[in-house]
């Protein structure tokens, strides 16, 4: 028996007892701000979450 769950802005295929990974790649953050050569780079990942999957209930 398996389950769609939407965890981390997309969707997984899972069944019980399966562990998965959710929040997604590094960011990317450019500021830039015209006619001064003013420009800003910043990255940030988020930490990534182990989900275990113990059961699937029958529920929509």
């Amino acid at each position: 028996m398996y389950a769609i769950v939407k965890a981390g802005g997309r969707q997984e295929k899972v069944t019980v007892g399966e562990t998965i990974t959710v929040k997604g790649p590094k960011i990317d953050i450019l500021r830039y701000k015209n006619k001064t050569g003013h420009r800003r780079r910043q990255g940030f990942r988020a930490q990534h979450t182990r989900v275990k999957i113990t059961a699937i209930s029958g529920a929509k």
